[in-house]
């Protein structure tokens, strides 16, 4: 009975240990494609910044447009910098909770083979 729950245990740390792994490389992809788009953003700021600066004074509205453009384009490069370090807590955070699932994880192998150990002695001790 004994052993059967530590395997159980086992067998449900194992399954927590995937899930958070699977999760993990969830938040590694959306954080791939944060960091993507940032820097999509950032090209594209940087080139409404030199179109800006290169435009003559003589059109105006343009530059208007432009600017407003520019502001809009920053609005999103903070926006998405604040999610990716959103996901990077969250992903440091997964990664924590991993470390701690392995580690609960090695601790019930042990004490599984030490169970283990323990039964085989008492199997050989009823035998003599």
């Amino acid at each position: 009975g004994c052993e059967s729950a530590t395997t159980r245990e086992l067998d449900s740390q194992r399954q927590n240990a995937r899930q958070m792994e699977s999760e993990l490389q969830l938040e590694v992809t959306r954080r791939q494609v944060l960091e993507n788009e940032l820097a999509r953003l950032e090209k594209s700021f940087q080139s409404a910044s030199e179109a800006s600066k290169t435009m003559s004074s003589s059109s105006t509205g343009q530059l208007k447009s432009l600017d407003a453009q520019l502001r809009e384009e920053r609005q999103q490069l903070l926006q998405s910098r604040t999610e990716c370090a959103e996901t990077q807590t969250k992903l440091r955070t997964a990664e924590a909770k991993l470390g701690k699932l392995k580690s609960k994880m090695e601790t019930l192998q042990n004490e599984a083979s030490l169970l283990q150990q323990s039964a085989e002695m008492l199997k050989a001790a009823c035998h003599d």
